[in-house]
């Protein structure tokens, strides 16, 4: 094969890697432009594109420089960083964030300095944490239990007998809180014995 049909063929790779990456980039028109080509194909197809965004060259490396780029990555669909600024994704709005994984599993509802936070009480309720372990109060950035309130309402309550709250757990203390627990009912967990009902 001679070199111009090499050239011919890297040029289809890397048109072919440019189409999987979905962007509508500009493409390069001067000189040395399949070799720019090339570089951007080469970022599209590589992970931190998938995983951050970074799918546009940008001198010896990729950044991620359009909003669709973050869009399609899974920093998106998990951390909420779904908006391109200086090469990065990151969180550029608290829809962004509420619409994340790390929402429901962390309570980081809301954007603040590019990053997804628990920045209040409202934040943590919306978390599974809070749902099931009573993780639902806003304490020095972190969702945690602090009272028996947020344990006894918990799924973790209902269904496993951790109705007691203790230094920011909420655990079984009694023989009471397993007795009246679903664990108890259905497979005679009705017993406390360090923290969970036996």
């Amino acid at each position: 094969m001679n070199a111009s049909w090499k050239m011919v063929g890297s040029g289809l790779l890397a048109l072919l890697a440019l189409a999987a990456c979905r962007d509508e980039q500009a493409l390069p028109a001067r000189t040395g432009a399949l070799r720019a080509l090339s570089n951007l194909a080469h970022c599209c197809a590589a992970a931190a594109c998938r995983t951050g965004g970074a799918c546009h060259a940008a001198g010896a490396g990729c950044a991620a420089r359009a909003h669709a780029d973050c869009r399609r990555s899974a920093g998106c669909r998990d951390a909420g960083l779904c908006r391109a600024r200086a090469g990065r994704c990151e969180a550029g709005s608290s829809a962004d964030c509420a619409a994340s994984s790390a929402c429901r599993r962390e309570g980081w509802c809301t954007a603040r300095d590019g990053r997804c936070q628990a920045t209040s009480s409202d934040d943590c309720r919306r978390s599974v944490p809070c749902t099931e372990r009573g993780r639902c109060t806003l304490s020095d950035g972190q969702c945690m239990p602090t009272g028996a309130g947020d344990c006894r309402q918990s799924e973790g309550c209902q269904k496993h007998g951790w109705c007691t709250y203790e230094n920011g757990t909420c655990f079984a203390a009694s023989n009471r809180d397993c007795k009246q627990s679903e664990d108890c009912k259905k497979y005679r967990y009705c017993r406390a014995d360090r923290g969970r009902c036996i």
